[in-house]
C-alpha cells in the first residue's frame, strides 16, 4: 500500500505539541479551540449494492483518519440533553477496494459524537456521525475506465455512521475501537454515481490536551417544550445528471409543506406533502412530450412520514415516502431523504439533503422555507 503515513503521523504530533504548548501557556483561557485529538486506523471490505461493484473489488479497503475534537462545556441546553457531546472535525486518506479502478479518497470532515453509556472516568460506548467533501482521484473514463460505474466525479460527498468504545489507559490516552459505515456519492450530479459502501473495523488512540470544565445546569425543572406543533413550507432547488449514456444537466426543484410534532426536547415526528419537478424524467418516456412546465408527466406528487433529531439550531432530518402522482415508473414507488435543515430564531429555515430511491441517489437539494 501506498500512502502518506510519515505526513499524516507527522501532522498528528504537530498537533499533539500544539495542544501541550495551548494547555502550558494558558489553561484558564483554552486558547487552543480542540482538547482532543485521535488518529485511528480502519480496515475492511467493500459493500457491494450491485454486482458490478462486488465483481470489480478485488482488496480489502484501509483508512487513517487524524481528528480533533471539542468536548461541550455544558453552556447550552443541547449539551446536557446529548449527555456532554463531542464536536469535532477530521481528514481521512484511504483505499477503495481496487486502486486501478476505483483509487483512493481524501476528505475533509466534521461529526458529532454522543454516548451510548459512560462509565465516568473508565470506559464508554458512543455513537459518531461523519459527513463531508471527499476527493476521489478515480473516475469513470469512456475509454480508459468505463468498469468504474460506481463514481464519476472527483469531488464527492463522503458519510460516515460509526459506533465506538473507548477506554482509558492513562490521564492523557484513551484506547478507541469500533466498526462503522463508509458511504461516498456525488449525489446524482454527475454520473455515473452508483456510489460506494465501505464496511470496516477501526482502532486507535486518543490523546486530550486538557480537560475541560463543565458547567452544570442551575437546579430546579429543566424547561417544557413550548410549542409541540409545528408547520412548515420549504422550497427546495437542485441539479442532477441523467445517466452516462445520456449525459446531460437538468435543474430540479421541490416544494414541501411538513406538519412535525415535538415529542421531546430532542426529537420530532411528522408528515408531510410533495411536489417535484424533474424534466430528467423526459428520458423514461416511450413517447416524450415537451421538456418544459407544460408536460404533466415531469412533475411527481408524493406523501412522506419523518423524523427528526434537534442539536440546537439544527436538526438531522430522515423521511420515507411513498409517491402518490407518478406517471413514470422508475426503480421504485417510494423515496427516501436524509439532510440537515438549519432553525434561524425557529422560523426561517435552510436545508441540505439528499433525495434518493433506495440506494440510488436522484439529487442533491438546497431549500429554504418558514415554520410557524
Amino acid at each position: 500500500m501506498r500512502w502518506g503515513t510519515a505526513k499524516i503521523v507527522g501532522l498528528l504530533l504537530l498537533l499533539l505539541a500544539a495542544g501541550r504548548l495551548s494547555a502550558q501557556r494558558d489553561t484558564a483561557r483554552r486558547r487552543f479551540p480542540f482538547d482532543q485529538a485521535e488518529i485511528t486506523y480502519q480496515s475492511g471490505m467493500i459493500m457491494p449494492h450491485v454486482p458490478a461493484i462486488d465483481f470489480i473489488s478485488n482488496d480489502y479497503t484501509w483508512g487513517l483518519n487524524v481528528r480533533l475534537l471539542q468536548t461541550t462545556r455544558g453552556t447550552a441546553r443541547w449539551h446536557h440533553l446529548y449527555s456532554r457531546p463531542v464536536l469535532g472535525i477530521g481528514y481521512h486518506q484511504g483505499s477503495l477496494g481496487n486502486d486501478r479502478v476505483y483509487g483512493g479518497a481524501r476528505s475533509l470532515y466534521g461529526f458529532f459524537e454522543g454516548p451510548v453509556f459512560r462509565i465516568e472516568g473508565t470506559a464508554s460506548l458512543v455513537y459518531r456521525m461523519s459527513a463531508g467533501v471527499s476527493y476521489l482521484n478515480k473516475t469513470y473514463e469512456v475509454h480508459e475506465n468505463n468498469y468504474n460505474i460506481a463514481i464519476g466525479s472527483h469531488l464527492n460527498l463522503h458519510y460516515r455512521l460509526s459506533l465506538l468504545a473507548t477506554v482509558r489507559l492513562t490521564d492523557h490516552y484513551q484506547l478507541v475501537a469500533g466498526a462503522g459505515m463508509n458511504h461516498f456519492s456525488n449525489g446524482k450530479i454527475q454520473s455515473p454515481n452508483k456510489g460506494l459502501n465501505l464496511l470496516n473495523g477501526s482502532l486507535g488512540l486518543r490523546y486530550a490536551f486538557y480537560h475541560p470544565t463543565w458547567q452544570k445546569l442551575p437546579p430546579g425543572k429543566p424547561p417544557q417544550v413550548n410549542q409541540r406543533n409545528h408547520f412548515s413550507l420549504i422550497w427546495s432547488h437542485g441539479i442532477k445528471d441523467h445517466s452516462r449514456f445520456q449525459p446531460g444537466l437538468y435543474y430540479v426543484t421541490s416544494l414541501n409543506c411538513n406538519y412535525e410534532r415535538q415529542y421531546a426536547r430532542v426529537a420530532k415526528y411528522g408528515i408531510g406533502l410533495d411536489a417535484f419537478y424533474n424534466p430528467s424524467l423526459i428520458n423514461h418516456q416511450d413517447q416524450p412530450g415537451p421538456q418544459n412546465l407544460s408536460n404533466p408527466r415531469l412533475y411527481r406528487m408524493g406523501l412522506h412520514l419523518s423524523h427528526d433529531l434537534i442539536v440546537g439550531d439544527f436538526s438531522l432530518t430522515m423521511q420515507l415516502g411513498h409517491y402518490l402522482y407518478n406517471k413514470v415508473y422508475y426503480i421504485t414507488d417510494f423515496y427516501n431523504r436524509i439532510g440537515l435543515k438549519y432553525y434561524h430564531h425557529q422560523k426561517l429555515i435552510f436545508k441540505l439533503a439528499l433525495k434518493s430511491h433506495n440506494a440510488n441517489a436522484e439529487f442533491i437539494e438546497f431549500g429554504v422555507g418558514y415554520q410557524w
